[in-house]
């Protein structure tokens, strides 16, 4: 997931990364790493989700829209 993104919606909502890690009871470096640079499983989006009041399907979407990005940047670069 886009941390930029990501971090758009928590400021919409007053939130930082660290209280989302609070409301999901975790750690903060663990929860970033898992959302921006890891798999994070669909329970994890969900819970996410939740906490934001985003319908999981804006995640997948936007995990999908810039995986399909990043394979368009990398066809016209080569």
């Amino acid at each position: 997931m886009d941390y930029n993104i990501l971090k758009n919606l928590l400021k919409e909502r007053g939130l930082t990364f660290q209280d989302l890690a609070d409301k999901l009871n975790t750690d903060r470096a663990n929860l970033y790493t898992s959302l921006t640079k890891g798999n994070p499983t669909l329970q994890r989006l969900e819970s996410v989700a939740n906490v934001l009041g985003v319908p999981i399907i804006v995640f997948l979407l936007i995990t999908v829209i810039i995986a399909q990005v990043y394979f368009l940047c990398c066809l016209l670069i080569s």
